[in-house]
């Protein structure tokens, strides 16, 4: 397969950036003009949702056309539908996730006990013949990260809450893409939403705060009151914080429990 030259196509801004692609242009032996797309272009065009075909080599972003200016047509076509895109919603979401790791059971008065073993819940086993085990009244609770004897877990609690610009776009083609946005780069809709929302500002300027590992991260719309919600959480957890830190020695700790002092 022949190349016949390189050709490089420039178009307007994609969201204000300059695009531009440089691909080569082959003959084969049929008289078929052809062209593989560099990968990043390539790359660009999927996350988008365009289709790209991929030729025998297993390499995407093939176009095959009978003439050279149909070649040039079909590339930019595609190129077209990537920036042709049009935005459908935008507006302030919250990512979050909560996550507790314990496990524990009732027994038949609700108190918490640490198993649900006949011993702790009063309750003698009895067996049952439908299942080949034993029931006992008290069962096992999880947080929800389950944890037993064979996935021994620290008992805790973990959150993360974090607001974001969501936009979702349609394009030419009716495929659709929704991208999210950093506060900080959310633009005219995230600026005025900070400036009128001092719980949204206050959860936004939250450093280091991280999704907990294993954790599904769930999304709902915002509201002031949904994120005076997630500010109460994290006070609690500083609060907490602030009790349990200063009494972690054996000495300290022998204070608090002879005096029956709760720190929670």
């Amino acid at each position: 397969m022949a190349k016949l030259k390189t050709e490089t196509l420039v178009f307007d801004g994609v969201e204000r950036r300059e695009f531009k692609i440089k691909f080569d242009i082959h003959v084969n032996k049929d008289g078929s003009f052809t062209t593989t797309l560099p990968a990043d272009i390539v790359k660009l065009f999927e996350e988008a949702n365009i289709s790209v075909n991929t030729n025998k080599l297993g390499n995407k972003g093939y176009f095959s056309e009978s003439t050279y200016d149909g070649l040039i047509k079909k590339v930019k076509e595609t190129a077209l539908e990537y920036m042709s895109r049009e935005m459908t919603s935008e507006k302030i979401v919250l990512h979050y996730c909560i996550q507790t790791r314990c496990s524990y059971a009732f027994d038949k008065d609700g108190n918490v006990i640490p198993n649900p073993s006949p011993v702790w819940s009063g309750v003698k086993d009895t067996w049952n013949e439908k299942r080949c085990n034993y029931d006992s009244f008290a069962k096992w609770m999880q947080g929800t990260v389950n944890i037993d004897a064979t996935h021994n877990s620290s008992f805790g609690f973990l959150m993360y809450a974090k607001p974001m610009v969501r936009r979702d776009y349609k394009y030419k083609s009716g495929k659709t893409k929704v991208e999210y946005t950093l506060m900080c780069y959310g633009g005219e809709i995230a600026q005025n939403a900070l400036e009128d929302g001092y719980f949204l500002r206050w959860l936004n300027d939250v450093p280091c705060i991280g999704i907990p590992p294993e954790g599904d991260v769930k999304e709902m719309n915002y509201t002031e009151n949904v994120c005076e919600f997630f500010v109460g959480m994290i006070k609690s957890i500083a609060m907490m914080n602030e009790k349990i830190k200063d009494f972690l020695e054996p000495d300290q700790i022998k204070i608090i429990a002879e005096q029956k002092m709760k720190l929670l």
